[in-house]
């Protein structure tokens, strides 16, 4: 093969490869789940590669609006896959997920109501309200049962709150998609989960918006009814 062949052979190569990739930025609260969709999308479609970034909305948000490579955006609410498409076009926009804010508290806590469960707490670990709308929601419950502030301790996403409540056997508010890791992992003897009351706070609604059309199968299939049956298995707890 002559040098200019195989350049040319390199090159489509390459294009052919980067065709290949689906770049997707994944609101925090569906790490969990959206590993298994893309497991269950592979097996379907073994040579296309999905690169998943997982942090709060607001982060990716960011990033879209500063030039990061994003086929798919899914949101932790409506607001923030809103925001991307005043800006730039979306090329589709549904709503993939209706979220559930759920409270994990250590075993020591012996009771099953929430105030008493916050009053008794040393700390309460939420997400950033202002990037993470599952920390909106966090805080609009705080307020409503008029918890001080002191106790609050606020990290980056929904994901991160997690991580520290397991590390540090404090309370915290996480989303039901998440904390079914506290029975995946053996917790349930460290550890209750209690859904909150939808009155409670704001109704989450989780929108995803399509920026490249050659996502779009992937796109589709995360509507499909095999990755619902998924997103159901993480709320039908």
């Amino acid at each position: 093969m002559s040098f200019k062949k195989f350049s040319l052979f390199l090159v489509l190569s390459i294009f052919s490869f980067s065709n290949e990739v689906i770049r997707v930025g994944v609101a925090s609260n569906m790490s969990f789940a959206f590993k298994k969709i893309i497991k269950a999308y592979n097996q379907k479609h073994p040579n296309i590669k999905i690169i998943a970034n997982y942090t709060s909305s607001g982060k990716i948000v960011s990033m879209i609006k500063y030039g990061a490579n994003i086929d798919i955006f899914l949101s932790a609410n409506e607001e923030y896959a809103d925001r991307v498409c005043e800006n730039i076009k979306c090329i589709k926009q549904d709503i993939y997920a209706i979220g559930k804010l759920t409270l994990i508290y250590p075993k020591n806590i012996l009771s099953n109501n929430l105030n008493e469960i916050l009053t008794k707490s040393n700390k309460i670990i939420i997400a950033n309200p202002k990037i993470a709308p599952y920390g909106k929601a966090s805080k609009e419950v705080l307020n409503t049962l008029s918890i001080k502030n002191k106790k609050i301790i606020k990290v980056s996403s929904i994901s991160q709150t997690m991580a520290i409540i397991l590390k540090s056997k404090n309370t915290g508010f996480s989303a039901k998609l998440i904390s079914k890791v506290v029975k995946e992992r053996n917790l349930l003897n460290e550890f209750n989960v209690l859904d909150i009351n939808k009155s409670l706070y704001t109704p989450i609604s989780q929108k995803m918006i399509l920026l490249n059309k050659k996502a779009n199968d992937f796109y589709l299939f995360i509507l499909s009814p095999s990755s619902q049956e998924i997103l159901n298995e993480f709320v039908a707890q």
